[in-house]
Parts: structure tokens; sequence; C-alpha cells
């Protein structure tokens, strides 16, 4: 046991401290805080202190009506007596005519509420043309009302513009995406350094030594358990610095904007998801192990690493593409394979009629995959250490002979 920690902590000291775990940390980090306070940063790119000063020539009711729609429109547009940016509006013929003389850039802001204006000033005259009455004209603008009325005398439900998103809450939706991409980056990111560890001892002879004082089996687990402790470490630091920045930041109120607010269903969603993160990472990088035992060579890595990059991307664009459809064939069957189950497994949580009993299931299939692998990579990598075949199908043949 005390050999197993030595190597252990050895790889673990070693992963953390190299420049490549300190930079993409660091980097992940400062993604975080960009990414928390990305309203600041946008602020400061906008031009709203930026004010556009604008002359309406027209008459005394046009000149109300188009600064009531303009200033409700866009608050950076100052209307003024006299400036170098003057909206000549010619209301005799219609549909009203109007030019815009201005030395100034022009925004789109800008643009769009200047035309918002005219728009409403046109149809107040096309109105008074017609002899339509206020009331007719509000008709003409009021959308329809439907109500879908369930086959059960019982059931009624109220249709909104909600879609997609009425049954399926939107913070839980970006907690899911955020979920699948960081286990598909962390997976590809460790599973190389694991395989690379293995591969880099069996191609300079170091292992000879090294099974000369500590069993094979120790060895590999010892391995694969620091790179996974490298990986969770990562994660932790992540996290930390994420909560800190939310903290830090007004995101709070953007999340609340954007309707991004949780409900009932968000924090299970979370711990789960945590859940599958971890199994699932575990199922990779012990099953990345499994493929570096079989390599000797390091010309040999990215190829031998070539299941595994195929596996991991099938689950990452299932689970990925199915989002907007978590009840779907394709989604469900695929769930109950282990290497898909961490990315497909989570995007079922946000449908609704998803019974508890699956997700528990998906954990067992994980858990017991996780363990027999465990087992199976040991067993290979005892037999297959020493081996130093160029060919990753040589090694697998004699192998099978021992």
């Amino acid at each position: 046991m005390n050999k197993f920690l030595v190597t252990l902590l050895s790889t673990y000291k070693q992963k953390v401290k190299s420049k490549s775990f300190i930079i993409t940390t660091l980097l992940l980090i400062a993604f975080v805080f960009a990414g928390m306070n990305f309203d600041k940063i946008l602020n400061l790119f906008d031009s709203e202190d930026e004010k556009t000063v604008l002359t309406i020539e027209a008459t005394e009711e046009d000149r109300e009506v188009v600064t009531d729609v303009i200033k409700s429109f866009d608050d950076t547009i100052i209307i003024e007596p006299e400036s170098n940016s003057v909206l000549t509006i010619n209301s005799d013929d219609l549909p009203i005519k109007a030019t815009l003389t201005t030395d100034e850039e022009l925004s789109n802001d800008n643009r769009q509420a200047i035309e918002v204006a005219l728009d409403e000033l046109n149809k107040i005259y096309v109105s008074n043309t017609i002899d339509i009455s206020k009331e007719d004209l509000a008709l003409l603008d009021s959308s329809a009302d439907l109500t879908v009325k369930s086959s059960d005398p019982d059931g009624e439900v109220e249709a909104d513009d909600g879609g997609f998103f009425e049954d399926e809450n939107l913070l839980n939706i970006v907690i899911i995406y955020a979920v699948i991409m960081l286990m598909f980056f962390i997976i590809i990111g460790y599973a190389s350094q694991i395989a690379t560890e293995i591969a880099h001892e069996k191609s300079s002879r170091v292992i000879e030594m090294i099974v000369s004082s500590i069993s094979p089996t120790r060895h590999v687990l010892a391995k694969v358990s620091a790179i996974i402790l490298v990986s969770f470490t990562q994660i932790l630091i992540v996290i930390g610095s994420g909560l800190i920045a939310f903290k830090m930041s007004s995101l709070e109120a953007t999340l609340s904007d954007f309707e991004l607010v949780s409900n009932e269903q968000t924090v299970p969603i979370i711990v789960y998801s945590v859940v599958f993160l971890i199994l699932g990472l575990l199922l990779y990088l012990i099953f990345a192990a499994l493929l570096g035992s079989f390599i000797s060579r390091m010309e040999d890595l990215q190829q031998g690493l070539m299941p595994l990059t195929f596996i991991s991307i099938g689950g990452f664009y299932i689970g990925l593409f199915n989002i907007m459809n978590s009840d779907g064939t394709l989604l469900k069957i695929s769930s109950y394979f282990p290497f898909f189950t961490p990315f497909t497994m989570p995007v079922r949580l946000l449908n609704l009629d998803t019974s508890m009993s699956v997700i528990y299931i998906g954990i067992v299939i994980l858990a017991i995959s996780v363990v027999l692998l465990l087992f199976l990579t040991t067993t290979v990598y005892k037999r297959n250490v020493l081996m130093n075949d160029s060919n990753m199908l040589k090694s697998i043949k004699k192998m099978k002979n021992m």
C-alpha cells in the first residue's frame, strides 16, 4: 500500500506542477471570469455613452409623435432644435417620406428607432385617411388568442408563446450543455495523458525497473488514480473560481433578464449530472489506460486512442444534438450503452416523463462498467506490461495465448 501511495502522490504532484496543467487551469479560470462578466465586457464596447443628437424638421404634431416613439425605443438619441443630424419629414403624400442628413455614423439601434417612429407616424396618417378609429387600429395590431383544450374534460391547457421552452427550463438546458462540453474536453485531454504515461514507460523500458519494486496491478491503479485526481482537482478549481466569479459579478440579474431562472428540477439535474460526470470520467480514463497498455511505441499512441476518440465523439454528438429532443428514440437506446450513458442520460433528465428508475439504472450500468473495465485493465496490463511488439494486434494475440 505504501508503494501504491508513493506512486500515486508522485504522479499527482508531477502532473499538477506541470506547465500544461497550470496554463490550462489559468485559461479555464480566465474563461470562467470572462463568462461571468460578459455583460461588463460588452459594456466596454457598447456605444451607450455616445449620444446621437438629432434635429427633426416637421410639423409640431409629427415632431411630437416621432420624438415620443424614438425616446421609448432608444435613449441614446437626444432631440435638439439644432444639430448636425437633421431628419426632415414630408407628410404631404402617403406613404410619408423622410430624409436623414448627417455627418456621423448611425448605429443599427439608432436607425431602427427612427424607422419605427416613422412607421408609427405613417400608420396614424393612413388611419386618418381611410377613417379608421383608434379602437379598430388597435384591433389590427392585436394578436390572435389560442386556447388548446385537452380531450380530457377535466383538463385544459392555455397556449403560451413559449414553444419548446414551455415545459423545459432554459437554465437546466444550459447546465446540461455545460456538463456535456466539460466531460468531453476533460476526457479528450486526460485520456491521452494516461495513455501517454503508460506508453512512455513501456517504450523507454523504464517499466522493467518499476515492476521489480511494485506489482503491475498496483502500478497501473496508482497511475489511473493519480490522473483521475488531477482531473477532479482541475474541475474543483474551475467550479470554485466560477462560484467566486458569480458572487463578484452581476450575472444573477442578467440571467433573470434572459429568463435563466431555476425551478424545482434544477438542483436534481445538477446533482445527477455531476454523478454521471464523475462516473463517465472514471469509465473513459480507465478505458484509456487499457488502450495504453497495448501501446509499445509512442508513434502508435494516436492510433491506439482512436477507439476512445470515436466513441466519445459519438456520445458527445448524440447528447448534444438531442437536447432539444429529450424524448428521442436514439437518445433512449444510447443511454443504456455504457460509453454513451454519461453523455445521454443527463439529457433525459430534461424530460419530465423520465422516471427516476431510468436514471438509477443508468448509474448502476456505469458503476458496474467501471468495475468490470478496471478489472479488465489491471488483468491486461499485468500480462502485457513487458511486451514490446510494434503492433497492437500482435500484443492482443500474444496475450490470448498466455
